[in-house]
Formats: C-alpha cells, structure tokens, sequence
C-alpha cells in the first residue's frame, strides 16, 4: 500500500475515502446504476408480458448488458454526446442504435438450402 501511495503523490493524484454504503458520495454515478437498472426491469417486464414462455429470471445479466450498451450509445440532451463518445473522443455511426431490436422479442435464423 505504501508503494501504491508512493506512486500516487509522484503522479500527483489523492485518494479521498468514503464510508460504506455512502451512496452520496458519487451521486453521478449512482443514479447512472440505478437508471440502467430500472431501465432493464422494465426491458424484462416488458419482454415477460409479451412472449411468457420464452423470459425467465436467468436472462437478467443479458438486460442488463443490452440496457447498458444502449446507454453507453445514447447521446446527452445536453451534449449531444454519448458517454462513449466522451470517454474515446470519436463520434459514433448512428446506425449502431438504429439497428437496434427489442430485447427479448423472438427472433428466427433463417437457414440457407447449403447449410
């Protein structure tokens, strides 16, 4: 821990500690979780609602993942930017969210006659 302190002060950079379950403390980052979180319940509702048989509970880590990407290619009312266009600094192909399908909504492989 010392090194890493070390390392710390040469580059310039402070540690700041909170205490356990300070939820306060990173308010941003705390409501990005919880709207990605509500946004994939409700893409899970949603889903259940319309095709019963096929939604179940263990599918959850795969809202999460599509809710997540969607979010993370969304632009900002404000910016007009996505966050992941802030965080690489290269504009996106807006056909990304275009293409977009509703997850959870049953889709079909079609099989060519050489396969």
């Amino acid at each position: 821990a010392k090194e890493f302190q070390q390392e710390l002060e040469k580059e310039g950079q402070t540690i700041n500690m909170c205490g356990v379950g300070a939820h306060h403390q990173n308010g941003t980052a705390e409501r990005t979780i919880r709207t990605v979180s509500e946004a994939a319940r409700s893409t899970m509702i949603h889903a259940a609602l319309h095709w019963p048989e096929g939604i179940k509970i263990d599918l959850w880590p795969f809202a999460l993942d599509y809710v997540t990407y969607i979010w993370n290619k969304m632009p900002s009312m404000k910016t007009n930017l996505a966050p992941s266009e802030v965080v690489s600094g290269t504009r996106l192909n807006v056909g990304l969210l275009r293409g977009a399908h509703v997850w959870g909504c049953p889709c079909y492989v079609l099989k060519g006659r050489n396969c």
